[in-house]
């Protein structure tokens, strides 16, 4: 299952770049962030007070691991100096399929696992470039667990059931949790935190297993997905999550304002979890620095709430359908733009992994 026609168009598209600002209103409160005294500097554990407190925090995306623009899309590894990259076959009740694990050199040691699901139709090892999973691996100390959806029809690549199709998303479930069930005996794990990540498709799977099995992850970062309403008003889940959505104002496949009676708001979602969570004070604001590109990113962010689990909404202001954060000089992509304004003041990998502990009340 490597890179088909299909893929192309949807890897091209998650890298769209420009500039604008649809107006929304900031969805967050506007409370003073709360004081805090920084254990490492915001480029080895990024924050909004660090933001706050004049610290910088510019992303430095692909330091770790640098992408050729002409290898982003290919089927072929880029190779990372210390990681490696392993594929292995699972099946689970009704799916059979396969995943790939990424780490720092041969360590068995490891912070957190960190499990990445791709977008519609993907194939997850292109997933992995898109996203910058090996840069994840090596800066953070994370074991990278990288599942593969099976595909509806032979060459398309992978699909998640979705908010409008999610009759099987028992089955989907069960598969994810034996994904991490194998990871962690085959790698010697222990109890360590499990966070779970997706793009788009893959996010709304992330949400609906937040919501199902909360036991076996403590937070969520979607990006770009959406969730239906009945989806959310249904979710319950076992223990409190702590959850980091990223999404843009101007997302036209999953829009930030939702679609009236079908699929619920980004604002809500966020509103939502902190609800299920007992957060009882309004969140804090923070606006990141424009030092990359002219899209203004805002965070809005909950104190502590219930098992210390913390929410953050990272909001672009007039960004696309697209996972934030990339290389400046990816030319190539930026003159396609195909699914709307993509900005790299807001890293969606390493940051948004730092945000993912904190969310979790890990750190």
């Amino acid at each position: 299952m490597r890179l088909k026609g299909a893929f192309l168009l949807c890897a091209l598209a998650l890298f769209a770049c420009g500039g604008g600002n649809n107006g929304n209103d900031d969805p967050t409160g506007s409370e003073p962030p709360p004081v805090v005294t920084p254990t490492a500097s915001c480029q080895q554990l990024f924050s909004p007070e660090a933001v706050t407190q004049g610290e910088d925090c510019t992303p430095q995306a692909e330091t770790y691991c640098p992408i050729p623009d002409a290898m982003v899309l290919s089927p072929e590894p880029v190779p990372c100096d210390g990681v490696t990259t392993s594929e292995y076959s699972i099946a689970v009740g009704s799916i059979s399929s396969s995943y790939l694990a990424i780490r720092s050199g041969t360590s068995t040691s490891y912070d957190a696992i960190y499990v990445a699901l791709h977008y519609l139709n993907a194939d997850n090892a292109t997933f992995v470039k898109v996203v910058r999973l090996q840069e994840l691996a090596k800066a953070r100390k994370v074991l990278v667990i990288v599942p593969q959806a099976p595909g509806l029809v032979e060459g398309l690549g992978g699909r998640w059931p979705t908010s409008l199709d999610a009759s099987n998303i028992d089955a989907y479930v069960a598969f994810l949790s034996g994904v991490i069930s194998d990871a962690k005996t085959r790698f010697g794990t222990g109890e360590i935190p499990v966070y779970m990540a997706g793009l788009s498709n893959g996010g709304t799977m992330a949400m609906e297993f937040g919501c199902r099995a909360a036991d076996v992850i403590s937070s969520i970062l979607v990006t770009a997905a959406d969730l239906g309403v009945g989806q959310l008003s249904s979710c319950a889940p076992s223990r409190p999550i702590g959850t980091v959505l990223v999404h843009g104002t101007s997302d036209l496949l999953t829009p930030y304002n939702g679609v009236p009676m079908i699929n619920a708001s980004v604002p809500a979602i966020h509103a939502y979890f902190e609800t299920l969570d007992a957060c009882s004070a309004a969140d804090s604001s923070v606006t990141l620095p424009t030092s990359l590109d002219d899209l203004n990113v805002r965070i809005g962010f909950s104190a502590p709430c219930a098992q210390n689990r913390r929410h953050y909404l990272v909001t672009v202001d007039g960004g696309g359908h697209n996972w934030p954060g990339g290389a400046s000089d990816q030319s190539a992509l930026a003159a396609i733009g195909l699914l709307g304004p993509h900005t790299r003041n807001f890293d969606a990998t390493l940051q948004g992994y730092d945000l993912l502990r904190q969310a979790a009340g890990d750190e």
